[in-house]
């Protein structure tokens, strides 16, 4: 399975969803294709394929025999060339729209207002011929191409119907007295023909507005990254190009510059901007042992930093893989609609022509301009351009306002899953509280002839967690206190850490280290204890064997909007969690300020996975927000994960979701993103299936005997564009109001 690998390339010259399936149809017929998909809203290829039986190069070489293109390389100038076929498109389609109007204003005028004139038809064909051989040709030539792969799309809908507009009055321009001597009139359709391209390719050049702002949101995010980096070697900073650094390299910044890897600071003291990676305006000062990330900006000193993440491993690179498959992944309900608009143009054809027949069976010859005129408004109104936009365009436009707003989703589709949520586990520590836990009390138990405080903050330094940072920093602070140097030392998982000088033991944990050493607490022990814990603080302990040496608690404040958030969130029905790590008296204390009924206390990884497993069962449809390597169990079970915080790191891998910053609002927008994006989608494909479906019936003449109702191809035509343009303008400006 190693050799099946799954990417994405863009491909140029796809103009509907018709040139979309057919992409699709050459791609999977090659050797060693597993799946293939192409979103039409950003004409990404998806692909699914057998590295040992098939190259890219291979899958590009089709479909340039297939009348297509494909971008290989995955750089910046690849996004640079990407971007600039889609503005060289939109510009082209632009040039084409106005050129259209341009010779479809007199048209219709002649035709309206001069049809009485002998000169009007022949200069109507006069003015015909640029609309249909030169601006609007492209659908004639696709057209044509998918017939030559045994196949009908909308372009063949658009095309026929203006074929048959103009061959029909191109016969009654140069043969108007056959009809005359049957005491019919002549009638021309030539601004039929006209205004059917006209409106196409407005909807085309709106639909190409969108394929261009998508990616200028991926070359956006792209040149963001620091194309170069300054390493350390002997002392001397040498200027290299960033995919030569490598994770354990040593990278030199100046104040001013980007910083071009993920890293922790092993020198200097400076603020950092991260406004580019969460949306926040305030600087953040980054000392030494602090996580920095690619992209973000160095404000006032040099610093060092010792890379853990270079090129396509940042942060910034996975974010921008995130949005990449967010536009080309398999949007939700995608392939249906596919397979809908491959059965949908051939019984479109088939009612046309049994609509022309049927005029004449009931009619006779003397309905045959009737039966012409309603074949061609069937044709017209039948297009299936705002059905094919409908969706991809609604999740398309939901998943970018997401993007900027810091908002990070993987596949589109995970918008619809997430309105179907109804329970929210939560981890505690940088989620719910701000995740800076401070010592608020280190409380001295017992005495001994020796100072044990250096060896406790050598077992804090050892232990590297976010509580043991603050009982550092506490201890730094309060003196000149030297860590002494440890024989050796063993971190015990979700316990805490053992520390062994030359002569004695010593351990440093939480409350679970008390029962592996059976200490003994004393009454005043245990009542400082809960005083500590029903206040909300952590407690962590020091000792020996089973002495206790100090109490040290530590508090990690609530964030003032994760009331707000929980509040909000259960009035909406959807139930809440809690888990930590911490003892239950104290998750008994965070959980009531917040309003969270069940929560889970001592809770391991595992526990996690556990609880988040019997939720399912129940029938609940869970998500999990987490920010952390120990969160990412229950991150890829849940239904959807959510990771969350200024450096999600490793659990973005696993998430559907990360919310690059630690405010709990913004999983309330998400959330609101999610039900506007659906509102929306709803919408758009309910009045693309009501036009559609009364359009025909009427084009057809099937209100006729009822109400008299008739449509001409004219105001089909009309019916037809606005029915895409109002799509494609309802997407566009659906979250403008914010």
């Amino acid at each position: 399975m190693k050799d099946i690998v799954k990417r994405s390339f863009p491909v140029l010259k796809i103009y509907c969803s018709g040139c979309a399936s057919s992409v699709e149809k050459i791609v999977k017929r090659l050797a060693g294709i597993n799946d293939a998909f192409v979103d039409i809203t950003t004409n990404i290829l998806t692909v699914t394929f057998d590295v040992k039986r098939i190259s890219p190069e291979i899958i590009r070489d089709a479909l340039i025999a297939g009348g297509y293109g494909m971008i290989i390389d995955d750089d910046l100038d690849t996004e640079r060339r990407t971007w600039k076929e889609r503005n060289a498109q939109f510009k082209d389609l632009k040039l084409r729209l106005i050129g259209c109007a341009f010779f479809s204003m007199p048209i219709i005028i002649l035709e309206t207002f001069f049809s009485f004139m002998s000169f009007s038809d022949d200069l109507q064909l006069i003015l015909c011929l640029p609309v249909l051989f030169y601006f609007g040709n492209s659908l004639f030539v696709n057209a044509w191409r998918q017939l030559g792969h045994g196949k009908c799309n909308i372009d063949t809908l658009v095309s026929l119907s203006a074929s048959v507009a103009f061959l029909y009055s191109i016969f009654n321009t140069f043969f108007s007295e056959i009809w005359l001597n049957h005491g019919m009139m002549p009638h021309v359709y030539y601004e039929i023909s006209v205004v059917i391209i006209t409106f196409v390719l407005l909807s085309q050049m709106l639909e190409a507005r969108i394929k261009r702002n998508n990616a200028s949101i991926v070359l956006r995010l792209m040149e963001l990254q620091p194309r170069k980096a300054r390493i350390l070697l002997n002392g001397i900073d040498e200027e290299v190009s960033i995919k030569e650094v490598m994770a354990g390299d040593h990278v030199f910044i100046r104040p001013g510059e980007k910083i071009p890897v993920d890293g922790i600071v092993i020198e200097g003291r400076t603020y950092v901007d991260e406004k580019m990676m969460n949306g926040g305006e305030e600087l953040v000062l980054k000392e030494e042992g602090d996580h920095v990330l690619a992209a973000t900006i160095n404000r006032n000193s040099a610093i060092t930093v010792l890379a853990q993440a270079a090129g396509t491993e940042t942060v910034l690179a996975r974010i921008i893989k995130t949005v990449k498959e967010s536009q080309g992944g398999k949007k939700l309900g995608g392939k249906l609609i596919h397979r809908i608009i491959a059965y949908y143009v051939p019984t479109i054809i088939i009612i046309a022509i049994l609509t022309f027949v049927l005029w004449i069976l009931i009619g006779g010859i003397n309905f045959f301009p009737y039966a012409v005129m309603s074949t061609i408004s069937v044709l017209v109104i039948a297009c299936p351009c705002a059905l094919g936009l409908a969706l991809p365009a609604a999740l398309m436009i939901g998943v970018d306002e997401a993007i900027k707003r810091h908002i990070y989703i993987k596949d589109a589709h995970i918008l619809e899953a997430l309105r179907r949520i109804d329970a929210i586990v939560f981890d505690k520590a940088g989620i719910l509280t701000e995740g800076r836990p401070e010592v608020s009390d280190m409380m001295r138990i017992t005495e001994d002839e020796d100072d044990v405080s250096p060896i406790l903050l050598a077992a804090a330094m050892k232990l590297e967690t976010p509580i043991s940072t603050a009982i550092s920093v506490y201890m730094l602070k309060k003196g000149t206190i030297e860590p002494v140097s440890l024989v050796c030392f063993e971190i015990i998982p979700g316990k805490g850490v053992e520390a062994f000088t030359e002569n004695k033991q010593f351990w440093l944990g939480n409350h679970k280290m008390l029962k592996d050493n059976d200490v003994k607490l004393t009454e005043e022990m245990i009542e400082y204890i809960m005083e500590y814990e029903l206040s909300g603080n952590s407690l962590f302990y020091f000792g020996t064997g089973s002495t206790i040496y100090t109490i040290i608690a530590i508090l990690d404040k609530v964030k003032l909007t994760s009331l707000k958030a929980i509040t909000e969130l259960n009035s909406k029905g959807i139930e809440t969690f809690m888990l930590t790590t911490d003892g239950e008296r104290t998750a008994q204390s965070v959980a009531g300020k917040l309003g969270i009924d069940v929560f889970l206390s001592d809770v391991q990884p595992n526990d996690k996975e556990e609880f988040i497993r019997e939720c399912r069962l129940q029938g609940k449809r869970v998500a999990m927000v987490g920010d952390g390597v120990n969160d990412t169990q229950a991150l890829a079970l849940a239904d959807i994960g959510i990771a969350m915080g200024r450096h999600p790191d490793i659990a973005m891998d696993v998430a559907a979701i990360t919310l690059f910053t630690p405010d709990l609002l913004l999983l309330l927008r998400t959330f609101e993103l999610s039900n506007r994006t659906i509102k929306l989608i709803k919408r758009n494909l309910f009045w693309a299936f009501i036009y559609n479906v009364i359009g025909v019936l009427l084009a057809a003449g099937v209100f006729i005997p009822i109400f008299g109702w008739i449509l001409t191809p004219m105001a089909a035509a009309l019916i037809m564009a606005f029915s895409s343009i109002s799509v494609l303008i309802s997407s566009l400006v659906a979250f403008k109001q914010d």
